[in-house]
């Protein structure tokens, strides 16, 4: 038996909850591109340095590429059943 999904899909991110996504996202690489340049460096100063400026910077452009993303029917499915006359395959999610 296959589990319902969380959100149907035909339902888009509101952009709040993209920039959540985003930003949560790169407190996770933040963390891990610091903990690198510390490893590397054994400085905490430029740990942090390089950590906060990439997290910045991919913070906003992974949130553009969110709603990019959004607007792209590729791979989304439609819960509308077609009409008799109209093929599965042509049926595009609705907006």
């Amino acid at each position: 038996m296959v589990p319902p999904p969380i959100a149907a899909p035909s339902l888009r991110d509101a952009r709040a909850r993209a920039l959540a996504k985003a930003i949560s996202w790169r407190l996770l690489g933040t963390l891990g591109t610091s903990l690198i340049v510390l490893a590397f460096t054994g400085r905490w100063g430029l740990a942090l340095s390089v950590g906060g400026a990439e997290g910045l910077t991919k913070i906003g452009l992974f949130f553009v590429h969110e709603r990019l993303w959004d607007r792209v029917a590729f791979g989304q499915l439609s819960l509308r059943k077609p009409a008799p006359e109209e093929p599965e395959d042509q049926i595009r999610p609705s907006r």
